[in-house]
C-alpha cells in the first residue's frame, strides 16, 4: 500500500485532503509544520487526527521560514507572507523526509484558485519547481483540474478518485465532511504574517534590519502585546491584560524590563502592565539567512490518531542573550508604563524596574502624544 505525507492544519481543506487519501487506499503521516506565526499543537488538530485516524508529527521550521519570510525569492503578499516561498520550503522539507518514513510522496489540501496569490495554476506549478520535489506532489481537492501525477499509475490510484474543487467558495468542502461525518472544522489556522496589523510591525522590523537570528523570541511576544517602536531597531511591548503579562513575563531573562510592584502595599503602587524593553540596536542588520536542514536518520514510531514532534529537526531555541537597553528606551519605557497603568499617567507611580522599585513621575500631554505616536498596532 503507498504512503504519503500530508500537510495538515487540521482545517478543512487539509482534514478532507487526508480523508481523500486514505478512502483511495493510501496510508498517511500527517505534517503539521511549526512556524513563529502559525502552526503547533492544538486540541483542533489532535481531535481531527484521532477522527481521521492518522499520526500527526509537528516539524519545527521556525529560523528557516523566518529566513524564507526576510528574503523570498517569489515576493510577498500585500502585508509581509511570502506564502509562494514558504509553501515551497515546507513542500522542500517534507520531500527531504520521506525516504526516513518509507513515504512515497507528498499531499497537499490546496484548492485551486482559493487564494488569488498563492493558488492560482501558475502559483501552484513555481511552488512545486520551487520545492525540488515536484514530480511527488499530489493536491488531491483539485486534481482533475490540474496536470496528472506521472507516479499515480505506479501506484494505480486514478485520477477521477480525486476532486475537482475550484474557487473561494468552501461549500463543496463543507457538504464532503458532513458526508463523511467529520464534524465542522474551520479553515486551518491562518498565518500571522498574513493580518494587516501584525504585517505592518513584521514590515517595520524588516525596515530596522532587525528580522535576526539572535532575536527570536520578539515574534511570539508580539502575538500578545502591544508593539511601541521608539527609534530604529529600539522598541517596547506592553502587555494589554493580566494573561499577557504573565506571557511576557517568561521574557523577562531576554531583556530588561518594567512591571507592576508585587504585592502592593502602598498607594503609589499601581497595577500595570509587564513591559519588555527591546534595543537591538547591536545587532542591527545581520538579517537571517535560510540554513541548509539537515535530516537526521532517527525515524519516529507512529500511532494512528497520536501527535508527536518530529526529531529530525531541531526545534527552534533561542540564544541565551541579554539585550540592554539605552537610558532614553528605559525612560520611555517607565513613561509608557506609568500611560498604561490604572493610574493612566496622571498620577506618580511606583513600578518594578529590572527588580528594583523606582518612582515614575506622572506624565503630561506632551508624554501621552508621543506614546500613541509609537504605538504600531
Amino acid at each position: 500500500m503507498p504512503q504519503c505525507f500530508a500537510l495538515f492544519s487540521g482545517g478543512l481543506d487539509s482534514a478532507l485532503a487526508v480523508k481523500t487519501m486514505l478512502l483511495a487506499g493510501v496510508d498517511v503521516i500527517a505534517l503539521n509544520f511549526v512556524s513563529h506565526f502559525f502552526g503547533g499543537p492544538s486540541e483542533k488538530i489532535e481531535q481531527m487526527a484521532k477522527q481521521l485516524n492518522v499520526p500527526v508529527l509537528f516539524v519545527p521550521f521556525q529560523s528557516l521560514q523566518l529566513a524564507v519570510t526576510a528574503t523570498p525569492k517569489a515576493g510577498r503578499g500585500k502585508n509581509f507572507n511570502a506564502c509562494i516561498d514558504c509553501h515551497a520550503t515546507m513542500l522542500n522539507i517534507a520531500g527531504k523526509m520521506m525516504s526516513n518514513y518509507g513515504v512515497d510522496f507528498i499531499v497537499t489540501g490546496e484548492v485551486l484558485g482559493q487564494r488569488p496569490m498563492s493558488q492560482n495554476s501558475q502559483a501552484l506549478q513555481q511552488v512545486a519547481k520551487m520545492s525540488g520535489f515536484a514530480n511527488f506532489i499530489l493536491r488531491p481537492l483539485s486534481a482533475q483540474l490540474l496536470p496528472v501525477p506521472d507516479f499515480l499509475e505506479k501506484f494505480n490510484l486514478k485520477i477521477d478518485q480525486f476532486l475537482s474543487i475550484q474557487g473561494r467558495s468552501s461549500g463543496p468542502q463543507e457538504k464532503l465532511m458532513r458526508q463523511y461525518k467529520l464534524g465542522h472544522p474551520s479553515h486551518g489556522g491562518g498565518c500571522m504574517l498574513t493580518e494587516p496589523i501584525f504585517g505592518n510591525k513584521m514590515k517595520q522590523l524588516y525596515a530596522d534590519q532587525v528580522i535576526c537570528k539572535e532575536n527570536q523570541f520578539i515574534y511570539q511576544c508580539m502575538r500578545k502585546g502591544r508593539l511601541l517602536r521608539w527609534a530604529e531597531a529600539q522598541y517596547i511591548i506592553v502587555g494589554r491584560n493580566e494573561q499577557e503579562n504573565m506571557f511576557l513575563d517568561g521574557f523577562r531573562k531576554y531583556c530588561e524590563y518594567v512591571t507592576a510592584v508585587t504585592p502592593m502595599t502602598e498607594p503609589q503602587q499601581l497595577p500595570g502592565p509587564t513591559i519588555l524593553i527591546l534595543d537591538f540596536t547591536k545587532i542591527k542588520g545581520k538579517i537571517i539567512e535560510a540554513e541548509e536542514i539537515q535530516i537526521k536518520n532517527d525515524i519516529e514510531e507512529l500511532q494512528c490518531g497520536e501527535c508527536k514532534v518530529c526529531k529530525s529537526l531541531e526545534n527552534f531555541q533561542q540564544q541565551d542573550i541579554k539585550f540592554e537597553a539605552n537610558e532614553d528606551l528605559k525612560a520611555f519605557a517607565k513613561q509608557a508604563f506609568n500611560y498604561f497603568c490604572k493610574g493612566k499617567g496622571k498620577q506618580d507611580c511606583v513600578c518594578e524596574f529590572n527588580g528594583e522599585l523606582v518612582e515614575v513621575k506622572a506624565i503630561g500631554e506632551g508624554a501621552e502624544k508621543i506614546i500613541r505616536e509609537k504605538l504600531l498596532e
